[in-house]
């Protein structure tokens, strides 16, 4: 008798885990941020910081440290108070910045040059940013300190993205820059910043 109850149990318990609606459904981690301490799992990589099938095709690294801010001003040079704030973007958290006084602008800047040694071809900048309707930001792509492609950006209190792209050459230094409209009471947030090497100046192949 105990032997028989002891098969309907396990046989129940069977039913129980095979019923339908009680198995998880995976998680698609791809394109997730990932990292020495973040692990992609079985059958995904982590390639230039983000996790992708093996058949996939590398993304270009991002060649601008601290991106999305989650070391906060690390790496950054601003005339303004940059601060990290959460929600980010992309990430856990962004930057906040506002002006020391009104009128002075406020820009941003990576505190080295992130492109030193280039491949002749074309690299692309962007960034997303947030700030209040009616202002607006503007991303300068340098080639040795000056902007070569600038675009402006009217911002709408939502996240915006803004992308530049221009051909170097070997021998010139890039870098990027943004001007943003701050003030004193009027923060405005950036996060995800990227350089990259890319194949066309579509821009299309993000890190």
């Amino acid at each position: 008798m105990l032997g028989r109850f002891r098969k309907r149990a396990a046989l129940l318990v069977l039913g129980v885990a095979a019923a339908p609606g009680c198995i998880p459904e995976a998680v698609d981690v791809t394109g997730k941020r990932c990292g020495p301490d973040q692990s992609c799992g079985p059958g995904l990589q982590c390639l230039a910081g983000r996790c992708s099938a093996g058949d996939e095709t590398p993304r270009p690294a991002n060649l601008v440290s601290n991106s999305g801010f989650e070391e906060g001003a690390q790496g950054w040079e601003t005339p303004g108070v940059l601060t990290s704030e959460a929600p980010g973007f992309t990430g856990a958290v962004a930057a906040r910045l506002v002006a020391r006084q009104e009128g002075t602008p406020v820009t941003l800047t990576p505190r080295s040059p992130p492109l030193l040694d280039p491949v002749e071809g074309f690299y692309c900048a962007s960034a997303w940013i947030r700030g209040s309707e009616g202002r607006t930001a503007v991303l300068h792509l340098l080639v040795d300190s000056e902007p070569e492609e600038t675009v402006e950006l009217p911002l709408d209190d939502t996240w915006r993205q803004v992308t530049a792209s221009t051909l170097f050459f070997p021998d010139m230094v890039g870098s990027v820059r943004l001007v943003l409209p701050a003030g004193v009471e009027t923060p405005v947030w950036v996060d995800d910043v990227k350089l990259w090497r890319s194949d066309s100046s579509l821009c299309e192949d993000a890190p």
